[in-house]
């Protein structure tokens, strides 16, 4: 898994690719409490392109040229390591209803 941070004035964001859910993922917080705007890329395959990454995180961050040939390079350099038996294996035991994903 990659993890990138960013400041875009209020707003804290981390994004990367998360190489056992096959997704790209953010959260943007802000705020004492980190309070919570945006959180995608929780279910597999939930954002399968940086194209999508970026429309999620639109009304708070444009992602750089720079910042989408690192999220890419993230991506190819685990493209020989698909989720393990054990990945998918933990996935289903910490929320083993995926009640908030779409069929997978």
């Amino acid at each position: 898994m990659s993890r990138h941070e960013l400041q875009n004035g209020r707003y804290r964001i981390a994004l990367g690719w998360d190489n056992p859910m096959q997704s790209f993922f953010a959260t943007v917080t802000s705020g004492p409490d980190d309070y919570v705007h945006l959180w995608v890329g929780t279910c597999r395959g939930e954002v399968p392109s940086i194209d999508a990454l970026a429309a999620a995180l639109s009304p708070y961050h444009t992602l750089t040229g720079e910042m989408r040939i690192r999220l890419h390079q993230d991506r190819l350099d685990t493209l020989d390591r698909g989720p393990t038996q054990l990945q998918h294996t933990l996935l289903n035991l910490v929320d083993p209803s995926r009640k908030h994903c779409p069929e997978e």
